[in-house]
């Protein structure tokens, strides 16, 4: 409850365990599944998120064909601290490290309007996305400066 915001990022260097990875995956999976059905009892949002599930990876980052690469994996202020330049630090320190280690910076993101936020950092798009309805995966990345 006192967390403000969170930057999750993957320098995809930990070794691969399954079982492990597995394990991860199952947990998140029935947290987010709660989340939804806690904030949507209708299931809709969950319906909507179970067919929405292939766009939630970053599969298309292999067509990078970049080792030396930082992922961002989630980025989240609470609503009530937004516009108060949280997202902006967190960002830039994303970015110093990338530069300091010389870096690109790659993430997605599934709301239109948070393209130029990215792009403000010095993103550009890489691709759109589209499946099977109306839900789009920006791709975009920061090449090394």
């Amino acid at each position: 409850p006192e967390m403000n915001s969170l930057l999750v990022v993957s320098d995809e260097t930990e070794p691969y365990n399954p079982l492990t990875y597995y394990l991860a995956e199952a947990w998140a999976s029935l947290r987010t599944d709660e989340f939804l059905i806690k904030e949507d009892p209708s299931l809709k949002t969950l319906w909507k998120f179970m067919l929405g599930k292939d766009y939630l990876n970053s599969r298309w980052t292999a067509q990078l064909h970049r080792t030396e690469r930082i992922h961002i994996i989630y980025l989240a202020v609470n609503p009530a601290m937004q516009h108060h330049g949280i997202s902006a630090l967190l960002m830039n320190e994303a970015i110093a490290y990338a530069h300091e280690h010389h870096l690109m910076i790659s993430l997605e993101t599934h709301n239109e309007h948070n393209v130029a936020l990215y792009q403000h950092f010095g993103f550009k798009l890489y691709g759109v996305l589209e499946k099977h309805f109306d839900l789009k995966q920006y791709c975009m990345i920061r090449e090394v400066q």
